[in-house]
């Protein structure tokens, strides 16, 4: 009976020691790491340029923008594994998405104030090279702004309206 009780004890052991080692390590998630990327702005005169079409966004199996990219005054590329490479060609080739963009930017800024826009929500960050605009613009008759606009350093959202119209 003794050896019973001790081969059970042991075995009752070894179960729960199994089962510890099997609960830390399903209980580990490993979170995806933060994609490195760095975006350049290449100022010039150029006015508005589309980047990306949700339009042309949408033909692809990932479609998944409901808004505009567009540059105003300058080239946007980026930086991904040491190669620079235009933004638009990222974007179609998977690399990069505009919600990874704009997450890093919800990040960076963070503990910013002056953010956001009482609009119904656009939000501006101002890098040291340049402004990345998020549009959630309400219209009282024509359809809510979603659009993203990358433009020089010092243009801020009121500059942009008053330079294009944000509509067309």
């Amino acid at each position: 009976m003794i050896i019973i009780a001790v081969v059970l004890v042991v075995a009752l052991g070894a179960i729960f020691a199994v089962t510890s080692i099997v609960k830390n390590n399903s209980s580990k998630v490993d979170k995806p790491e933060e994609k490195a990327f760095e975006i350049k702005f290449y100022e010039d005169e150029s006015g508005r340029k589309s980047i990306l079409s949700k339009d042309e966004a949408g033909k692809h199996d990932w479609g998944i923008y409901s808004y505009n990219i567009y540059s105003y005054n300058g080239d946007v590329k980026i930086v991904i594994n040491n190669q620079e490479i235009a933004l638009r060609d990222a974007l179609l080739d998977n690399k990069i998405t505009m919600q990874e963009i704009i997450e890093r930017a919800n990040k960076d800024f963070e503990n910013e104030k002056d953010v956001e826009y009482l609009d119904g929500g656009s939000k501006e960050y101002k890098y040291p090279n340049y402004t990345l605009l998020k549009l959630n613009k309400i219209g009282y008759e024509k359809e809510t702004l979603q659009d993203v606009y990358f433009m020089p350093v010092g243009m801020n959202y009121s500059d942009l309206d008053k330079a294009i119209d944000l509509y067309k």
